[in-house]
């Protein structure tokens, strides 16, 4: 009985090792105007994007020299909104100086699709995502609650994730 649950405990903290550690970049409840409507709470412009970079860390072999491991690690980029009008967030991934990739999310306006997605393999280093601005944002926009931008790092679970915010 002891070894049935040293075991099951064992398996509990490895699945908590193994989940990926998330940076939430934007949340509409906490940089957005909210608003009490008919059907509920809605966020609305303007909305701010105050800290728009962030530094990140993926760390190396068993927390040897980031400059010298050779590991690659996921990162997934996801956006998930449902709004009234269409709308995304520019964004930008670098390392030092060097850009990685450039681009746009956007949810699509399908009711069974309202997230968009970015995943890549990178080497560990420290790395810098900048949130350029939100488009979709003039005239009457209407966002629902849960509307999030999140960068999830799928890394060893012998390693640390820090993240710092930073204009």
């Amino acid at each position: 009985m002891k070894f049935f649950f040293g075991l099951a405990i064992g398996l509990l903290s490895l699945n908590q090792a193994a989940k990926a550690e998330t940076i939430v970049l934007f949340a509409a409840d906490e940089q957005c105007h909210s608003r009490e409507t008919g059907k509920g709470i809605r966020y609305i412009p303007p909305c701010s994007l105050s800290d728009s970079e962030f530094t990140f860390t993926l760390p190396g072999d068993n927390g040897d020299d980031i400059d010298s491991s050779a590991e690659t690690q996921r990162l997934n980029l996801n956006f998930h909104c449902e709004s009234l009008r269409p709308l995304n967030i520019e964004y930008q991934i670098r390392q030092q100086e060097h850009i990685i990739i450039s681009g746009k999310l956007a949810p699509s306006q399908d009711n069974r699709q309202l997230s968009s997605s970015l995943s890549m393999l990178e080497p560990a280093g420290h790395y810098q995502i900048k949130l350029i601005k939100i488009n979709g944002m003039k005239g009457f926009q209407a966002i629902k609650p849960d509307c999030r931008l999140t960068l999830d790092i799928h890394g060893k679970t012998d390693g640390a994730l820090t993240a710092d915010t930073g204009s």
